[in-house]
């Protein structure tokens, strides 16, 4: 009787506490940290509570809840809630809603902010961290400690609605079983919760992000000090469970996933969703399988699309699980400038495969190692890759196609990525600094390393093959004009380091073809004699190369091998047949503008053999050049030079071919060497160094009357050069003649003769060849200088050309077409003679006063003959004189 009394005064009395304000009264002092409310409550048996519309709300220095149930049934101490703990051993609940959010350390800048946390009952729409949340008494000290402890164990929870956790939410139906401890600042423990979604989505900050979510999972996290351990901490203890699927419709929503400023629209179909976390490690178990049917990634003005398909899995390997996973894109497209823009790359298939022996979820996956395959990307337009050149690199892309295929490899924990890359360019147009290459390119690379954290490569190995192309140089158009045509040419550039941001800085390069032909006849104007009228022959400009080079901070060193086995040109009408080999020593090479330091070149010229038209080839000798430059430009080859040259001519008759067609000699035969060591700067206004020029056994004819043969040998010495002019000064020069012999019509008018010339105040002129300046003569008589220049000679001027120990000065213009002794004063014995003579093709003309003691007379001689003269001489000589320069075309001497 007395138990039943005892329970009938606790039903009444309890009762009475439940639906009377005296629950909520003694409940008020724990507001603040803990708020319970419920439309309705009651109780029979002891400790177990019925409620209606239930609320539990809490919050701390750090979050804010609120936990709601429309119906529940539970086992609670209602002795510890005077020792404000909600202790409850037993719920069961029908209509379930849980919101959290974190309290905010600084207030938000604008609406959309907190326009997407959960609304919580009671409590503004945010708040933030009290600011000494960090020194309050009650964080550190039990006997400050004055908040409330909620446990809830055994939780069945049926009909969950919504569990909601800052921006993310679940909406749906649910099922959820398990366990809670909070003991805010002390203490929290969480599971095994079990979750059974019947169905529902996932939303953050805005609409569903998917649905609809089916499935299982199991949830549990050890129990953790907030107020020390960290994020990696809690999720040391975690265990997660799933079994889920679900349909993500449009990507994009994950957005709040990806990196700043990347959009990605399309559906996702999550076909399993399989988790095994256990104690905060991946386990075996683990299975993932995601598809996207149809997917685009936006990133500034570039545009990805596809098809994709994820599958992962943990599985053992060895000793220890694994975690491992295949990435197959499919009918991959990149473009720019949005949806309708340039088609960049079209890649039928990308696989991307990675694995990481690291599952445990605080580092996860830290050691991720990924291999990415494409095997066959389609480029439309090679001008897109000129997206990965860097902007201050002299190279452009104007026009071509290509394909390749690329293999990557990173390594997650080292930051590093490996990888090699084929490409087939077909149609190329690229520009490398001042010269423009066409044709058709394969290229292989490889790299051994790229640190992230570095724009740089290690151990970079480059191939490029050309099948078939060519080489331009930009012309006053604006256009290309093509230089040299390749075939079969073969690149190979190695760099230690290579900086992606200057790839040109640092590396080496060798370059080789076997089969080059020279297309521009006029490529080689610059290095040859005959200026813009020698060029090279059609069709015989072929040869074979061979270059090393070294680049350091953009300055290049290296070594050239240039082989043509028979190189031909074009000097008018004259063909010239040669073998070129070519060594060259560069360094200090300013690649970009093409000026460098010469250190040493070396050119062999063989077998050079000159013919003309329906004429056989005559073999005319060899050629050896050495030189050296400080500042060398290949526009301006001779702006500052030092050549060494050596040639000989067993047979000079082949020069003969060289002659124009007004020469006034031919050449007959004969052998010639020439030795020369100069050194001419147009840019310093230089030109110093010795030659010398041996012709040993001379045979020429003049005016093809006069046969003239002995041996001259010029000593010769380069004192300046005249760029504009391009004219050598080459005063102080001394010619020899020995054993000369006139002959006309075959008989010999003169024989033994010698002579010496000394040259002053003169200069050689190159294009075209002409000798001129004052000239100093020592001879043993004048009788091979008139027997070469004049016929028809009356013996009055016969008998000048016996005038032993001539000495002489004259103006002299020497060249293939003219031969003039200008402003001429000549003595021997008791005879003086002045005047001039000259020689211009076919025609000889010549006026002198010959003086013989007190005697004078006036002599004017040409081809038909000797007319005298005698009054009024030097008026007379004038006008002779004019009368001859005019024909031989040369200017009168300065006063």
């Amino acid at each position: 009787m007395a138990l039943l009394s005892l329970a009938l005064v606790y039903v009444v009395g309890i009762n009475v506490f439940l639906s009377t304000p005296l629950f909520h009264a003694v409940m008020k002092g724990a507001e603040d940290d803990v708020a319970i409310r419920y439309e309705r409550g009651w109780s029979i048996l002891p400790g177990r509570v019925h409620a209606k519309q239930l609320s539990i709300r809490g919050r701390d220095s750090n979050v804010e809840w609120i936990l709601r149930i429309d119906d529940a049934n539970f086992d609670v101490s209602l002795f510890n809630l005077a020792r404000q703990r909600f202790l409850v051993s037993r719920v069961h609940g029908k209509g379930v809603t849980f919101r959290v959010r974190q309290r905010l350390e600084h207030p938000p800048t604008s609406p959309a902010e907190v326009a997407h946390l959960p609304p919580i009952e009671g409590l503004p729409p945010w708040s933030l961290r009290p600011p000494d949340a960090g020194k309050s008494p009650e964080r550190w000290s039990d006997e400050a400690y004055h908040l409330w402890t909620v446990g809830l164990e055994n939780v069945t929870a049926e009909d969950v609605r919504e569990i909601w956790f800052d921006r993310e939410r679940f909406e749906g139906l649910a099922d959820i079983r398990g366990r809670f401890y909070l003991k805010p600042l002390r203490q929290v423990n969480v599971g095994p919760v079990n979750i059974d979604v019947h169905e529902g989505s996932i939303a953050t900050g805005g609409p569903s992000l998917i649905t609809p979510l089916v499935g299982t999972a199991e949830v549990a996290i050890a129990t953790f000090d907030p107020r020390i351990a960290s994020g990696a901490d809690i999720a040391g203890g975690m265990t997660l469970r799933t079994d889920l699927h679900g349909v993500c419709g449009d990507m994009n929503d994950l957005a709040f996933m990806l990196p700043p400023g990347l959009q990605f629209h399309g559906r996702l179909d999550i076909e399993r969703l399989a988790l095994n976390v256990t104690e905060g490690v991946m386990r075996e178990g683990t299975t993932i399988d995601i598809r996207t049917p149809d997917a685009v990634v936006v990133q500034k003005d570039s545009r990805y699309s596809g098809a994709a398909v994820l599958h992962a899995a943990v599985a053992r390997v060895g000793p220890t699980p694994k975690l491992g996973f295949v990435l197959d894109a499919k009918n991959l497209d990149v473009k720019r400038h949005g949806g309708s823009g340039q088609l960049v790359v079209r890649a039928p298939s990308v696989t991307v495969n990675g694995d990481a022996a690291d599952l445990e979820v605080a580092h996860f996956a830290h050691d991720l190692h990924l291999k990415l395959v494409a095997p066959d990307l389609q480029i439309p337009d090679a001008r897109a890759l000129g997206e990965f050149i860097p902007r201050d690199t002299p190279v452009a892309i104007a026009n071509g196609r290509a394909r390749a295929s690329v293999n990557l490899e990173s390594w997650f924990d080292q930051k590093r990525t490996a990888g090699s890359a084929k490409l087939r360019a077909d149609e190329l147009d690229v520009s490398l600094a001042k010269v423009r290459m066409r044709g058709s390119f394969d290229a292989e690379i490889a790299s051994a390393s790229h640190h992230w954290h570095s724009s740089r490569l290690d151990d970079v190995a480059l191939t490029v093959m050309l099948d078939e192309g060519s080489l331009a140089a930009p012309v006053a158009t604006g256009k290309a004009k093509p230089i040299i045509e390749a075939r079969d040419l073969r690149a190979s550039v190695k760099a230690k380091t290579l900086d992606l941001e200057d790839p040109l800085a640092e590396l080496e390069a060798d370059l080789q073809t076997k089969n080059a032909m020279i297309l521009d006849r006029g490529l080689l104007h610059a290095y040859m004699l005959g200026g813009p009228e020698t060029t090279i022959s059609s069709g015989r400009g072929r040869f074979a190369l061979q270059f090393h080079v070294s680049l350091h901070e953009h300055r290049a060193k290296g070594e050239l091998d240039l082989l043509a086995e028979e190189l031909g040109l074009t000097h008018h009408d004259v063909q010239i047949l040669a073998g070129v080999h070519a060594h060259a020593r560069v360094s200090n090479w300013v690649w970009e503008r093409g000026d460098l330091t010469l250190d040493d070149a070396r050119i062999d010229v063989t077998d050079i053999r000159v013919s003309k038209p329906n004429q056989r080839s005559t073999l005319l000798g060899y050629v050896s050049l050495r030189a050296k430059s400080p500042r060398f430009t290949f526009a301006s080859p001779l702006e500052d030079l030092s050549v060494v040259a050596r040639a000989q001519f067993p047979d000079v008759h082949a020069l003969a071919a060289f002659l124009p067609p007004d020469s006034v000699v031919s050449i007959d035969g004969g052998a010639a060497s020439l030795a020369a060591d100069l050194t001419l700067s147009t840019a310093r206004k230089i030109g110093r160094g010795t030659f010398e020029l041996a012709v040993a056994q001379g045979d020429v004819t003049v005016r093809g009357r006069t046969r003239v043969a002995g041996n001259v040998q010029v000593c010769g010495q380069v004192n300046g050069y005249d760029a504009e002019a391009d004219r050598f000064d080459v005063s102080g020069s001394r010619i020899s003649f020995d054993e000369v012999s006139v002959a006309r019509k075959g008989k010999v008018d003169t024989a033994h003769w010698h002579a010496s010339v000394v040259l002053r105040d003169a200069g050689f002129e190159l294009a075209p060849a002409e000798l001129s300046g004052d000239v100093d003569m020592g001879a043993r008589d004048a009788s091979a200088i008139l027997g070469l220049l004049l016929k028809g000679i009356p013996k009055i001027v016969a008998n000048l050309g016996g005038t032993p120990n001539l000495e002489a000065q004259a103006r002299l213009t020497a060249g293939p077409s003219r031969f003039v002794l200008d402003d001429l004063w000549a003595n021997g014995g008791n005879l003086t003679v002045r005047g001039l003579m000259g020689v211009r093709g076919a025609r000889s003309e010549g006026a002198f006063i010959v003086r013989k003691g007190p005697f004078s007379a006036g002599v004017r001689l040409d081809d038909e003959g000797t007319r005298l003269r005698f009054f009024g001489l030097d008026r007379w000589l004038a006008e002779q004189a004019r009368e001859v320069r005019a024909h031989a075309a040369v200017p009168p001497p300065a006063p």
